[in-house]
């Protein structure tokens, strides 16, 4: 049965911080049609849960690939690209990545006009039934970019994604060079790849209570943890290397799960695919820059992997001050302010 909800939008207090002003238009804009049909989509029943099958299946071709990139690079590495450096190997996975993103900025203002039958590949399974805005026009939306707190949150996003495609695609490669042979060292992914399923699931129910964007801050600060305590001094020792692997996984899970959530938190229903395209583009540009940036940290620190390390911990640290920044500037500094 369908039922009547409001859409989730920042509330911004009289004292926020006037970096708001420019977005709290669009935060708090509604139109009549949006009050009219949003009672229209599914929640519950086989219509609501189709539509978790088909993205299912639209996702394990796209993002089950990128899941396992640290193993094509691994082997790459170590076969048909053996004369290859890393930073040169790493450009391929960073363009795949990119391009994976980067179409987002248009596919976004094609949702918002005609609804996801439209963008969905022919033979997906399920489609997504939102209110879809009749007037709406076919064009990018550069002017979020004004806005403090989409631009925060954004960026916030992107330095996590950077994060987890560092340990995505040179975890393998660390483990061989480290002392884990055989199949263990391909395995670890499948390892962190686990504890990411758990990862993806809990800190949403929590997120309904707590806060995304409180979840998705604490998440990113034990990361910065786990990076700089845990990985920087694993060494030689594979107990280590292996609780690593299936603890980062679980808390890297929320960049994935809680990414779409946060943008849509800070957008109205109607806008909320072109905002979230520019968000995923941006995303798109720091994952093709960032990823031979470590690539080029490794080499020249002769395969060293300790300024790699830092590197993703410093990534999850600007992403954790990035999120307490956009909290900040939507609701105040209140530490328990549920956002």
């Amino acid at each position: 049965m369908a039922k009547k909800e409001t859409v989730a939008v920042t509330n911004v207090p009289d004292d926020a911080n006037s970096a708001t002003e420019n977005g709290s238009e669009t935060l708090s804009r509604s139109s009549n049609w949006r009050d009219e049909e949003i009672a229209d989509y599914p929640d519950g029943g086989w219509r609501a849960w189709s539509v978790v099958l088909g993205t299912w299946c639209a996702l394990v071709p796209t993002f089950g690939v990128m899941n396992v990139t640290g193993l094509l690079e691994s082997w790459l590495s170590e076969h048909q690209l053996r004369d290859y450096s890393k930073a040169s190997v790493s450009w391929i996975f960073s363009l795949w990545i990119f391009f994976l993103y980067v179409g987002g900025l248009q596919v976004g203002p094609i949702f918002d006009k005609h609804g996801l039958k439209v963008t969905m590949i022919p033979g997906t399974i399920g489609v997504v039934v939102l209110p879809r805005d009749p007037n709406a026009r076919i064009q990018v939306d550069l002017r979020s970019l004004k806005e403090g707190v989409f631009v925060t949150t954004s960026l916030g996003v992107c330095m996590a994604e950077v994060g987890l495609m560092i340990v995505t695609i040179y975890l393998p490669s660390y483990a061989i060079a480290h002392g884990v042979r055989g199949s263990m060292s391909y395995n670890i992914i499948s390892i962190f790849n686990a504890g990411s399923i758990v990862g993806r699931v809990l800190p949403g129910f929590l997120a309904d209570y707590w806060g995304r964007f409180n979840v998705m801050f604490v998440t990113s600060y034990i990361c910065i943890v786990l990076a700089c305590g845990l990985w920087l001094n694993a060494d030689q020792n594979e107990a280590a290397i292996l609780s690593f692997a299936v603890l980062f996984g679980f808390w890297t899970g929320p960049v994935l799960s809680l990414t779409p959530v946060c943008v849509a938190q800070i957008s109205a229903t109607e806008d909320y695919g072109k905002r979230y395209g520019v968000t995923v583009c941006l995303i798109a540009v720091a994952t093709l820059v960032t990823v031979p940036v470590a690539g080029e940290i490794l080499k020249a620190q002769n395969e060293d992997y300790s300024g790699l390390v830092i590197f993703c911990g410093a990534s999850y640290a600007c992403c954790s001050l990035l999120l307490l920044l956009a909290k900040g500037l939507s609701v105040g500094w209140r530490p328990t302010k549920i956002f």
